[in-house]
């Protein structure tokens, strides 16, 4: 299954961040094949502090939430908010080989 985690950070989440980053990237080389995309959410004049965008294919929720839990970003604080829902791919250039709708039809 693949799900959608949204994980905002918490106050002070960027100054961990950059302490964190070396350890959190070794687990993202480490747990690579799990992630079909990943990426930070810069802030903005409207939200002072990033947050982490990841689809993440996994067994279940419960998984998925495993993995993240690994991340030295859990575990060091950076986020202070996660959110993991399944998520079903219609379309789009990242999809594998025969993952996508057809739009016709559907």
């Amino acid at each position: 299954m693949i799900f959608l985690v949204f994980c905002q950070d918490a106050p002070g989440g960027t100054a961990k961040r950059a302490a964190l980053a070396k350890a959190h990237m070794a687990h993202i080389r480490a747990t690579r094949p799990h992630y079909l995309a990943a990426g930070p959410c810069p802030a903005d004049a409207s939200l002072p502090e990033q947050a982490s965008l990841m689809l993440i294919e996994a067994a279940d929720k419960a998984a998925a939430r495993a993995l993240i839990e690994k991340d030295p970003f859990f575990a060091g604080g950076v986020w202070q908010d996660m959110v993991i829902r399944p998520f079903r791919p219609v379309v789009g250039n990242w999809l594998p080989t025969g993952m996508e709708v057809d739009l016709e039809r559907h």
